[in-house]
């Protein structure tokens, strides 16, 4: 994997999602070397398989206050990767949220940041990969 050229891929894609991208700049340069160690990663589009989420719903919300005002937000829900458990996280729905900054969230986590032991990033982006490769072993 060249790090730079898949965030530049990604750049491309997503041109309207800073926050995103700065998140999987970060994440990536620093897996560069691990992932590189393991070819299969390769094989199975494994960069793209964790930086692009499998699903997002969007949805309009819309609520009264207590003035009897109807205001309306965007509602989301990012799913990433479910390999190694269920999908993290939960509905968005504040005026201040966008897309770009759920999805930035979700590569943090992929990061580890949220991992309780902080255990060292490589050893975690290991572990994740691993839990990858034996579902990509069983056809999932």
């Amino acid at each position: 994997m060249n790090a730079l050229s898949v965030i530049d891929d990604l750049k491309r894609r997503f041109p309207n999602e800073p926050e995103y991208i700065q998140a999987v700049e970060e994440v990536l340069t620093s897996i560069e070397d691990v992932y590189n160690e393991n070819p299969e990663f390769e094989r199975y589009n494994l960069i793209e398989r964790l930086c692009i989420p499998d699903r997002i719903f969007a949805f309009r919300v819309s609520w009264v206050d207590d003035k009897g005002k109807v205001h309306n937000n965007m509602g989301y829900r990012v799913q990433h990767n479910n390999a190694i458990g269920p999908y993290k996280g939960g509905i968005r729905f504040h005026s201040s949220v966008n897309l770009s900054i759920l999805k930035f969230q979700h590569i943090k986590t992929l990061s580890g940041t949220y991992d309780i032991q902080h255990l060292a990033f490589g050893i975690r982006l290991r572990t994740h990969f691993q839990a990858v490769r034996i579902h990509i072993r069983n056809g999932l």
